[in-house]
């Protein structure tokens, strides 16, 4: 779930992500060693706690695992934290930031027509970072910031 952080007039947004899966795929390792240490007899519960030859078994055991193979790709080291950092511009979009803020606590609950939740948990980015990230070209005025690529905007 997205966080924002700073006072009215200078916030920022935080949104954590996982590219391809990665941290998906390592909560699954993690779980496949905690689930089957006796059957393989790993020396421990935790993955990250393996010697090394037993952390390299962990994928050819999982393959051959009737009850795991099927749940998807695994990954033995964590991922680097990703994190994308929004900088909203309140005294410029005032509208614009408050629903953004809105949407990433996700305090407004659910649409009263069609009951979706109105945050962003759980949305996935497509291609290029999607989600309203576009360069976008917009005439100046004066007093106004910057726009280019990877600006956030609301609306069309």
């Amino acid at each position: 779930m997205p966080k924002v952080a700073g006072n009215q007039s200078n916030l920022v947004a935080f949104v954590d992500i996982d590219i391809d899966g990665s941290r998906e795929a390592y909560a699954r390792a993690c779980a496949f060693v905690e689930a089957t240490d006796q059957r393989y007899g790993f020396s421990s519960k935790v993955l990250d706690e393996l010697g090394g030859g037993e952390k390299k078994s962990v994928p050819e055991l999982y393959e051959s695992d009737f009850d795991w193979c099927d749940q998807g790709r695994i990954q033995l080291v964590p991922a680097e934290y990703e994190r994308i950092v929004i900088n909203l511009f309140a005294d410029v979009a005032p509208n614009a930031v408050d629903n953004f803020v809105h949407l990433c606590l996700g305090d407004k609950g659910k649409a009263k027509g069609s009951g979706i939740p109105l945050h962003y948990q759980g949305v996935r980015l497509g291609l290029g970072l999607g989600l309203g990230l576009y360069w976008v070209r917009v005439t100046r005025v004066p007093g106004s910031i910057g726009w280019g690529p990877g600006a956030l905007f609301q609306g069309c």
